[in-house]
């Protein structure tokens, strides 16, 4: 069986979903929120394990909770962490995701560590 490797950015979305995407100074009660893994990479690595391939990813996360929680997400998908460094002051790539439930728009901020 082949391996696939992903190699680039994985973190973590905080998501909600909203009845509209607010416009600026507008609140919204979202629906849902939910936290899950996100990142391009690491969307697609878990993608592709779900599918049946042996996977494994190769990134830097902190040492916070966020790198924590993409380590564990990871390794529940079957995906190989062995080769994730945690990195000591770094903080864990992070999004912010508003949903709008009906159009599944999405408006997004994200904090991404030039060091990572």
């Amino acid at each position: 069986m082949s391996l696939v490797v992903g190699l680039g950015i994985c973190g973590v979305d905080c998501m909600g979903v909203v009845p509209h995407i607010p416009s600026a100074d507008e609140k919204v009660q979202m629906s849902r929120i939910m936290k899950q893994g996100g990142g391009v990479t690491g969307t697609a690595i878990v993608t592709i394990s779900r599918l049946g391939a042996k996977t494994a990813m190769v990134w830097c996360v902190g040492d916070d909770e966020d790198g924590r929680f993409v380590i564990l997400d990871l390794e529940k998908e079957g995906v190989d962490v062995s080769h994730m460094v945690v990195a000591p002051g770094l903080k864990t790539p992070t999004s912010y995701v508003l949903v709008d439930e009906y159009s599944g728009k999405r408006t997004i901020a994200f904090y991404y560590d030039s060091m990572s």
